[in-house]
């Protein structure tokens, strides 16, 4: 049984899937407060299928892009679980798993979360492999790069991709409703499953504020 979950988000989720079988998934929207809310969740979700945290044989966390904290919490509960249970932990990059909301979709599949100062994170896939790497854009700047595709038609989907429609029309885009945007654990579960040993590391793809802060005013040599 391996377990997923995602706090890289203001949805944070998780998941238990067994022989690529979905046994169950929990999801809550709160902020940044995932702290809070994911041990009871996990254990609510455990006792409802009947059975204990020492049944999981493997732990998948997703690593980003994302809210910094978002990601520290979700690293930090991934190690400590990891260490209690005495079972491995494995890293899911967080727009890799969202993408798998689109499994089976024929064309490219661009899976984006809005960041700050109005861009967005994304990463393109195609039949489960990536097209292009996770990145952040401007929203015109990834519609120019959606536009050159080979003129296939992509499917975007997160939070992110409002920020891509707005302005640009359905004429090259396939967007999604509701909660096919919304990450899920077991899709987490899932590539952690494909993937066990793949290190559990932070994606960050700009320096926090406090290395920015550091930035402006000098390292020290």
């Amino acid at each position: 049984m391996t377990l997923g979950f995602d706090t890289a988000s203001d949805w944070g989720c998780l998941g238990l899937c067994e022989d690529e079988v979905t046994l169950a998934e929990f999801g809550w929207q709160v902020g940044r407060n995932h702290a809070e809310q994911f041990v009871p969740a996990l254990a609510e979700t455990i006792s409802r299928l009947g059975r204990t945290p020492a049944e999981i044989d493997l732990i998948a966390v997703g690593c980003g892009p994302g809210s910094y904290t978002g990601i520290r919490i979700g690293l930090a509960m991934g190690e400590a679980l990891s260490i209690a249970l005495d079972r491995p932990l494995t890293g899911v990059p967080t727009l890799a798993a969202l993408a798998q909301n689109a499994a089976g979709y024929p064309g490219p599949v661009c899976a984006a979360l809005a960041a700050r100062r109005g861009e967005v994170y994304a990463a393109v896939y195609k039949g489960g492999m990536e097209l292009i790497p996770t990145a952040i854009f401007t929203p015109e700047n990834l519609r120019v790069v959606l536009a050159d595709l080979d003129r296939e038609r992509p499917l975007l989907l997160g939070s992110g991709a409002e920020r891509l429609r707005a302005g640009s029309g359905d004429a090259l885009h396939t967007w999604v409703p509701g909660e096919i945007n919304l990450p899920r654990g077991a899709a987490v579960a899932r590539l952690g499953a494909a993937a066990p040993g793949r290190p559990a590391r932070p994606i960050y793809l700009r320096p926090t504020e406090a290395e920015a802060r550091a930035g402006k005013c000098g390292r020290p040599a």
